[in-house]
């Protein structure tokens, strides 16, 4: 066999190994959708590295800047900025970091295309935030009105279905729990308590079968039309303005398009060489 031969066929195999292999590890490389609902911490450097410093805050803000939008940082005072969002658009905080005395939060955006360690995320200040009034707001507004006892749910003798609720008054339920028969005798449930101005009586889960920070009304739960004495207020939020566009500083939001490009463009070149190597092998035979 002439070496030059030789050469070409090494060549060749290490081609097809070449493609062989990137048509492996392009899963690796383009993000998957990912399986689970709820992710609970970030996947964040910054947040790894101070996780023993961070408070668990789970609560719904709306974007509050004083330049009319907030942007995302890919950590707190860093020059790398990941998204911009108008006033008024509502994004969800994780978690806070408290850097002496100046609040940051994390969030991560909606992406459920994208596998966990794509998921773009980024910190703000909370001062540029308006919290979105839910059940927390609703306690620390009637502290006056709220209890904490022990009550056992299956002595209201509850018939049919009963509806959870945002917060008593909201005028927003949350779901209607079907299956009554999980609701045993004698179960305690030593939670908030809440008495409305019309004398019924409201118990807030924090958890119960997988439901979260949801309440009832104890005197009428099976009621999905008791009218919304308490709605959420008007937030006040700073006028909202256009903001930059910042997405191409994120090489989180770029990496599924970066992966597919380069497995196109490896698998295009290896073929093309292949076709141009054997071809020539050919040509010189005859």
């Amino acid at each position: 066999m002439k070496e030059s031969t030789k050469k070409r066929k090494i060549f060749s195999f290490s081609l097809i190994f070449t493609l062989i292999l990137t048509l492996f590890i392009s899963p690796l490389l383009i993000p998957i959708k990912a399986n689970a609902d709820v992710i609970v911490e970030p996947n964040n450097r910054f947040y790894e590295r101070n996780r023993d410093k961070m408070q668990y805050m789970g609560r719904r803000f709306y974007a509050n800047g004083e330049t009319g939008y907030i942007t995302l940082l890919v950590e707190p005072n860093s020059a790398r900025e990941v998204i911009s969002f108008r006033n008024g658009e509502i994004i969800n905080i994780m978690f806070t970091y408290d850097d002496n005395g100046v609040v940051w939060g994390i969030t991560e955006l909606y992406a459920p295309d994208l596998a966990y360690e794509d998921i773009p995320n980024g910190w703000v200040l909370m001062s540029q935030l308006y919290v979105v009034y839910d059940s927390a707001a609703f306690i620390d507004e009637n502290t006056d009105s709220i209890t904490e006892q022990e009550f056992d749910l299956s002595s209201f003798n509850i018939e049919g279905d009963m509806v959870f609720w945002t917060w008593p008054g909201s005028g927003v339920t949350s779901g209607t729990f079907t299956d009554m028969s999980l609701v045993e005798s004698n179960m305690n449930v030593g939670y908030t308590m809440y008495i409305d101005n019309e004398g019924r009586q409201w118990a807030y889960l924090p958890y119960f079968y997988g439901w979260r920070e949801v309440w009832v009304c104890l005197d009428d739960p099976a009621n999905l039309n008791i009218p919304a004495f308490n709605p959420a207020p008007e937030p006040q939020l700073r006028a909202a303005s256009q903001p930059p566009d910042t997405s191409s500083n994120s090489s989180r939001l770029s990496t599924p398009m970066f992966a597919v490009t380069l497995v196109s463009l490896v698998a295009m070149l290896s073929l093309v060489l292949i076709q141009m190597f054997w071809r020539k092998k050919t040509t010189d035979k005859k």
